[in-house]
């Protein structure tokens, strides 16, 4: 049956083709294996965490300075913000030579 029979036919459709499933492999003693579990994958880039470019903080630079030129957006300052909170204690007060993770997913 071709492709485009069933329009000859009326509406009669094809019937969905299935794939044949194994038979279960037996052990010698002819009881049946049980299927091992698949291998794991590694995951993929997406959700293998974050992604952070490093920034160097220079003479002049806030964080909504540095929000704009990542995001495009001066109001995204909170990211870069959250992403340091570990060495940023107020925003306000970032200094030149500070290296900060630059949050690049979302």
């Amino acid at each position: 049956m071709g492709l485009f029979d069933f329009l000859n036919k009326g509406d009669k459709k094809p019937a969905p083709q299935t794939r044949p499933q194994a038979a279960p492999q037996s052990s010698p003693l002819g009881a049946p294996q049980a299927q091992r579990p698949a291998q794991p994958q590694p995951a993929p880039a997406a959700q293998q965490g974050p992604r952070f470019e490093m920034y160097t903080v220079k003479e002049g630079d806030w964080l909504s300075k540095i929000a704009g030129r990542y995001y495009g957006d001066v109001h995204k300052w909170s990211r870069i913000y959250d992403a340091n909170r570990d060495q940023i204690s107020d925003p306000d007060k970032i200094k030149p030579g500070m290296v900060l993770k630059i949050p690049l997913d979302k």
